[in-house]
């Protein structure tokens, strides 16, 4: 697995870059990141912006149950599985950061 196997999958296939801020599903991306120092050179972090948590479950349910989804994935897996691990969090801004 690494991370530039995982996010030549999102950037080419069913959601290429370009069409992240309207997208299928109208889901925005914030940015996507590798890590260059630290634990773990082989993460893809990405941050995805939300209205609401409502918003993110629905958009969120429409992205993972699309079959074009479905059928990219399985095509990037053909050589073996990309993504050993997933975790989410859910962040909001403080009071004085500069993303609002």
């Amino acid at each position: 697995m690494t991370a530039c196997r995982a996010g030549c999958r999102l950037c080419s296939s069913a959601f290429p870059s370009k069409r992240w801020p309207s997208g299928r599903h109208g889901i925005r991306q914030a940015g996507f990141f590798t890590t260059v120092i630290g634990e773990n050179n082989n993460r893809l972090t990405y941050l995805l912006a939300w209205e609401s948590l409502a918003e993110r479950e629905a958009k969120w349910t429409a992205f993972a149950t699309d079959p074009v989804w479905h059928k990219a994935r399985d095509e990037s897996e053909r050589d073996g599985q990309i993504v050993a691990n997933i975790s989410s969090q859910l962040l909001t801004p403080t009071a004085f950061s500069s993303v609002k």
